[in-house]
């Protein structure tokens, strides 16, 4: 059985509009890969559930993408309506672990939360444990 070394050691983050639940998030900057100078930080939920990162679409025009310029996309939730939103790529990165360009989805609708998807967790190897309220995280040999 594979053993993973982990370098990072992370407390979940206090949720609160939830009256004090947490979960296993990190703050992230988000960045246009034309413009480093144009980022901004994002409370991400990291989602073991989630095919790919997903954001709030005000948050493209904050670091100087137009939102509707990206290629159109249907998000199909497990449970619930669908959602229309934007491909764009961006740069993701995180003081301690990196910096790594992926294609993540902007909504086009209201959203209340970021989410790390499994295109971020495919840069990264991650430990949760829910007991004590932390997660682990390596960068992906």
């Amino acid at each position: 059985m594979p053993s993973v070394d982990y370098r990072h050691q992370f407390a979940y983050i206090a949720d609160a509009s939830s009256r004090g639940k947490s979960f296993p998030g990190l703050v992230v900057r988000i960045h246009s890969p034309q413009n480093d100078g144009l980022g901004v930080d994002v409370v991400g939920h990291v989602d073991t559930g989630a095919e790919m990162s997903v954001f709030p679409g005000e948050f493209a025009s904050l670091i100087g993408l137009e939102l509707l310029q990206g290629e159109p996309l249907v998000l199909n939730p497990t449970v619930g309506r669908s959602h229309d939103a934007r491909l764009h790529d961006v740069i993701i990165s995180h003081d301690e672990l990196g910096r790594y360009r992926l294609k993540v989805a902007f909504m086009l609708d209201e959203v209340r939360r970021a989410l790390l998807g499994r295109d971020f967790l495919n840069v990264l190897q991650i430990g949760l444990r829910e007991r004590y309220q932390e997660f682990y995280v390596t960068a992906t040999p």
